[in-house]
């Protein structure tokens, strides 16, 4: 049985990965020859003949598990539209998401046309196959009209396109979306209404949204300043995380505690925990039972039916769907006798999962789980002394804490350095108190409303207490160790260093720190210039002493999200403190361009850590903005000094921002006073609709340089010589399809 549960899932994660155009033979076809080969295994047939069989076994399932994951992956794959007008028909699912001026509500789908009763874009099967597909839809509500889960609707809507990440260290929305089963995004035409077809008496997630909004309006009575509890204690109980904020994401993330809010195996595994200890008891003195089956038979048995409750509280989202095929693997060993059999129980959980949702390899918390359950069983068992269970219980935090790092350091480039401290305390406390409370509030409120409210001040108590606690970890200046991106052989070499300083009994175990070095010492693509696409941040300069930044103004916001992003993705440190601002009053009076200078200096360790922030107004600045060996300057429209071009000097590398959007605007900068600049290395257009590249080229003389299109840009130049040219030459690059531009620094 080792070959199937590991060539299939193997072969899972090959066909998800790297799918084909044609599928090519039959995954059940494959599977069935490999479960054939099976039977003629267990035959008497030794020697050669037996391991030939075996190589043929491993190749058929890991084929088959190919062919599973390509046919899921194409499935699943995002969707190409015109961007015409559609009638959507399906089923409201999960909870609605508030945006700024709009809400996301999550369909699965039934009909698509562009009449209300035709389904030639998409009509879902009458036997809903494995991997059902799902759509995003951004409408805008009236208050009177409120769309919940379980509501069957048809919408009209106009396809849109799903954005590209705008910087090297922004967050791959097309993974996340098809580890959701999400495979387009539609945006409600203006001045239409969704029409409700039809509407369900029950849904689990209806009774989710009404435990959001109560918990909503407690928090809003609560005081303002500091964290709310209300927060957790609805992810904890729903999953929904909708009403945490960036401060409450901050304190998790830098305590390493940011998967007790993410509803998953762990909590699955403490709430079945929690009844295994609470019925087990009370079995062995029911000698009815106990002289037919075991207690602990009667308790897993219960315990996975509680469990089920509260996957079900929590929405079934996919990390709970993954929790619960992990718990029913042990369920059944257990019942079977087999539980001793540790390394095939992982591996057959890890088989079964991946059987189920394919496309669940692309998301980082699955492979998360799955090396914690690992390193779990590695550290746990790989002592012949039998310990006591808090030294059990330091020694898997340890093992975590370094096991994890090196995933988490070349996936997010970042770790917490007090995870294990936190969680030492944390984790007993949510699993085996806030948890079953918080489930006992939801049960008493279900029944007697808000009497039951006697609980939840107890419990909102208990989380404060929780909060407080890791807001003092999170205040330490070295809560979070931030690298530069590495390369995945860094990761690879790290993992080896785990295993080895994690493993009883080998000799020379301090050694494997040498492998763990890399990923800890990773720096990043190197110093230079980075052009983005995106709504507010144009351009990043990176230096050996700074880092700036020429943005629109983004007050009140000290250190903007998009920021902080490229500064971790750099493996520069953020201190937890305020960092001192200059000149802030810069930030506040600008109209257009801001460039923010993040000064840095090194510590002890040689990491670079951001020391003070100051800012300066491109357009309203006379004179040029130096910052080391990059030299700024401001060429200002005639008559509106709102607008401005910039032209940068970095290192003898010459280049021009030039935001031609508007032809007004465009107007205004020819016609300037200040001279233009010669003949540039790189060339930035912030384009337009309208704008005609090359009539605006042969007015500013760029011929030999790199030229950058941000926005989308007239198509009908598509095809003139003048872009053909620059594309043969490798000299045009259109970031609506890169996402940003990099260029590095001349020593």
């Amino acid at each position: 049985m080792w070959f199937l549960v590991l060539g299939f899932p193997v072969g899972i994660v090959g066909g998800v990965l790297f799918p084909e155009e044609n599928a090519g033979l039959s995954p059940f076809l494959l599977l069935v020859l490999a479960c054939c080969g099976l039977g003629f295994a267990r035959t008497k047939i030794s020697g050669p003949a037996k391991r030939t069989l075996t190589v043929l076994l491993l190749f058929l399932t890991t084929g088959a598990g190919w062919q599973w994951g390509a046919i899921s992956s194409l499935k699943l794959a995002p969707w190409a539209l015109p961007p015409d007008a559609y009638f959507l028909t399906g089923e409201v699912v999960e909870l609605p998401s508030d945006r700024f001026y709009s809400q996301r509500l999550k369909v699965r789908m039934e009909c698509l046309g562009v009449k209300p009763d035709h389904c030639e874009g998409y009509r879902r099967p009458w036997l809903q196959a494995l991997w059902g597909q799902s759509v995003y839809a951004h409408i805008n509500l009236p208050r009177e009209l409120d769309l919940v889960p379980g509501a069957r609707v048809r919408f009209r809507v106009r396809f849109s396109n799903i954005e590209t990440a705008d910087n090297p260290a922004e967050f791959d929305v097309h993974r996340w979306l098809l580890s959701q089963h999400v495979v387009a995004q539609f945006a409600l035409i203006s001045g239409s209404n969704p029409k409700i077809l039809d509407q369900s008496w029950f849904s689990v997630d209806r009774f989710r949204l009404r435990v959001n909004r109560y918990l909503a309006q407690q928090q809003d009575s609560g005081p303002p300043a500091e964290l709310s509890p209300y927060a957790v204690i609805l992810a904890l109980v729903t999953g929904d995380r909708s009403l945490m904020s960036d401060l409450h994401w901050d304190v998790f993330n830098r305590t390493g505690t940011s998967h007790l809010v993410a509803i998953s195996g762990l909590h699955i595994g403490l709430v079945a925990a929690f009844i295994i200890g609470c019925t087990q008891p009370l079995l062995r003195r029911w000698h009815w039972f106990t002289d037919r089956y075991p207690a602990s038979h009667g308790s897993i048995v219960i315990a996975l039916a509680g469990a089920l409750i509260y996957a079900a509280v929590a929405g079934f989202a996919f990390p709970v769907q993954r929790a619960v095929i992990m718990l029913t693997v042990f369920v059944a060993l257990k019942l079977s006798g087999r539980i001793q059999q540790r390394w095939f129980a992982l591996a057959l959980a890890f088989c079964l999962v991946l059987t189920w949702d394919p496309v669940a390899c692309v998301s980082l918390g699955f492979w998360l789980s799955f090396v914690a359950v690992y390193l779990i069983i590695w550290v746990v068992g790989g002592s012949a002394i039998i310990a006591s269970p808090v030294r059990v219980w330091v020694r898997v935090q340890v093992g975590l804490l370094i096991g994890l790092a090196p995933i988490l350091l070349w996936q997010v480039q970042a770790t917490s350095l007090v995870s294990m401290l936190t969680n030492l305390i944390a984790v007993p406390v949510v699993g085996f108190l806030v948890v079953p409370f918080a489930l006992l509030w939801v049960l008493l409120w279900g029944v007697f409303g808000a009497s039951a409210d006697v609980v939840l001040v107890v419990l909102s108590g208990l989380v404060k207490a929780i909060i407080a606690l890791l807001e003092q970890a999170a205040a330490w200046e070295w809560s979070i160790w931030s690298v530069g991106a590495s390369h995945w052989t860094d990761m690879v070499l790290a993992m080896a260093g785990v295993l080895w300083l994690c493993s009883a009994g080998v000799p020379g175990r301090l050694w494997g720190l040498i492998l763990l070095a890399p990923i800890f010492l990773a720096h990043s693509q190197g110093y230079g210039l980075t052009v983005l696409q995106s709504k507010q941040l144009q351009m990043a300069i990176y230096l050996p002493d700074r880092v700036v930044f020429v943005s629109d103004s983004h007050w009140p916001q000290i250190v903007p999200d998009w920021h902080e992003k490229l500064l971790r993705h750099w493996g520069l440190q953020m201190s937890a403190a305020l960092v001192p601002v200059e000149q802030g009053a810069e930030l506040w009076r600008a109209e257009g361009l801001v460039a923010t200078e993040y000064r840095l200096e090194r510590n002890w360790l040689g990491q670079a850590v951001v020391e003070k922030v100051i800012y300066q107004d491109v357009c309203g600045s006379r004179h040029p903005l130096r910052y080391g060996v990059v030299t700024l300057s401001a060429l200002v429209a005639k008559g509106n000094s709102r607008y401005c071009a910039l032209q940068w000097n970095m290192a003898g590398q010459t280049g021009l921002f030039w935001p031609a959007a508007e032809q007004g605007i465009r107007g205004a900068m020819l016609s300037s006073t200040e001279p233009l600049p010669p003949s540039a290395s790189l060339l930035v257009l912030e384009a337009g609709p309208r704008l005609r590249i090359e009539q605006f080229m042969k007015q500013v003389p760029a011929s030999e340089s790199q030229v950058v299109l941000l926005g989308d840009w007239d198509a009908e130049y598509e095809n003139s010589d003048w872009l053909t040219e620059k594309l043969d030459r490798g000299l045009l690059h259109n970031l609506n399809q890169d996402g940003f531009f990099y260029i590095a620094l001349k020593k």
